[in-house]
């Protein structure tokens, strides 16, 4: 299944697109006032955006789905926090005075879990080739 260019999975045009949906989401539930912030808060995205495009180019089962770890931990993150927001959920934007500082802290918890998603993914993939006799 793997041994197939990845760029039969994942071709530039969706990874970019993909991304920058992302983007404007980022940017739209904080509130469409672009700042500092927002670039902080759209770092996970990029990294996930290069991510995906090192394991479209590389062909590596490793890599791809260390690149899917990280999508599924660090852009999960970023998903929940901004939907929290963008819909009030239980409070997470007028809850508190300081709810706003998520915004600050929130892209470093999103990035050190990606990085983990990355490395089980990654590992995983070493395993999956290592089960195939690939090394």
């Amino acid at each position: 299944m793997f041994e197939k260019s990845m760029d039969s999975y994942f071709k530039e045009p969706y990874i970019a697109g993909i991304a920058v949906a992302l983007a404007i989401f980022v940017v739209v539930a904080e509130g469409v006032s672009p700042s500092i912030f927002t670039v902080w808060n759209l770092v996970p995205v990029m990294v996930a955006y290069f991510a995906f495009k090192g394991a479209s180019t590389s062909g590596s089962r490793k890599i791809l789905l260390g690149a899917i770890g990280y999508a599924f931990t660090g852009l999960a993150l970023l998903l929940y926090v901004h939907v929290a927001w963008l819909f009030d959920i239980d409070g997470a934007k007028t809850g508190s005075s300081t709810s706003g500082l998520v915004f600050l802290f929130f892209p470093l918890w999103s990035l050190i879990l990606g990085a983990v998603g990355y490395f089980v993914g990654y590992a995983i993939g070493g395993a999956l080739d290592e089960s195939a006799g690939k090394t």
